[in-house]
C-alpha cells in the first residue's frame, strides 16, 4: 500500500493481509542471509513475546528474472523508536513505559527457557533504536534480527561466524570495535547488547520534559 521505510537490507512496505495492515520487509538480493537468519530467529520455539515484534510469515517470490525475499510482520503505525523520539517530547510515564517494555524484550531475546520446547539464548548484535518499534499502547518491541546469534546450552555452540565486528557503528560496545570481544563467551554477546541498549536509555531519557 505504501512504502515505510528504507535501510540498507532493502525497504519495507505497509500491507493489507486479511484486513489488517501489516508490515513487510523486502530484502535486496545480496542480503539473502540475513533474510535466512531473521526467518530462523522468528520461528525460534517460544521466541513469541509482547516486546518482541510479531512475526507472520516469510517467503521468496520469484518472477521472471526478478527474485524477491518477504518477511511478513505486525505492523506498527509509530515507527520505530528512532522516529517516535524525533517526534515527541516525553513525560516521565511515558519515558519508564517505553524503557521497560524494551528491556523485557530484550530479556526475553537474552533468556533461556529450559524444556523439551525450550528456547535458546539469543544475542541480537544490532541493538539501536531504528531496531525497535513503538506500538499503539506506547510500549517497544524489538525486531530486525538479521545479525541476531543462539547459543546451545547442550552443546555450547555459538552459531556465528568468525567476523564479530557487526552491528552500527555508533552503538557498538568498545570491544566489538576494537575487536577484542571473547568469541568463546555467549555472555560477552549478551554484554555487547547491554551496552548497545544503554544508549537506547540514554535517547530516551534525552527527550524526557523536565518537571522542575
Amino acid at each position: 500500500m505504501q512504502t515505510v521505510g528504507k535501510g540498507r537490507y532493502g525497504e519495507v512496505w505497509r500491507a493489507c493481509w486479511n484486513g489488517e495492515d501489516v508490515a513487510v520487509k523486502i530484502f535486496l538480493t545480496h542480503y539473502e542471509q540475513s533474510w535466512e537468519r531473521e526467518t530462523e530467529i522468528y520461528q525460534t520455539v517460544q521466541l513469541r513475546h509482547e516486546n518482541i515484534l510479531g512475526f507472520i510469515a516469510s517467503d521468496i517470490i520469484g518472477s521472471k528474472q526478478v527474485t524477491q525475499m518477504y518477511l511478513i510482520t505486525e505492523y506498527h503505525p509509530y515507527g520505530s523508536l528512532y522516529d517516535f523520539l524525533r517526534n515527541h517530547k516525553l513525560e516521565m510515564k511515558v519515558m519508564a513505559r517505553l524503557a521497560f517494555s524494551a528491556s523485557a524484550g530484550l530479556a526475553h531475546l537474552h533468556s533461556e527457557i529450559l524444556g523439551t520446547q525450550g528456547k535458546p539464548p539469543i544475542a541480537h548484535r544490532d541493538i539501536k533504536s531504528k531496531n525497535i518499534l513503538v506500538k499503539e499502547n506506547l510500549t517497544c518491541c524489538i525486531g530486525d534480527f538479521g545479525l541476531a546469534v543462539k547459543y546451545q546450552p547442550e552443546t555450547e555452540e555459538i552459531d556465528i561466524k568468525p567476523d564479530t565486528r557487526v552491528g552500527t557503528r555508533r552503538y557498538m560496545a568498545p570491544e566489538v570495535i576494537d575487536n577484542s570481544l571473547d568469541r568463546s563467551n555467549f555472555t560477552s554477546y549478551k554484554m555487547a547488547d547491554m551496552y548497545s541498549f544503554g544508549l537506547v536509555l540514554w535517547e530516551i531519557a534525552r527527550r524526557g520534559i523536565s518537571a522542575g
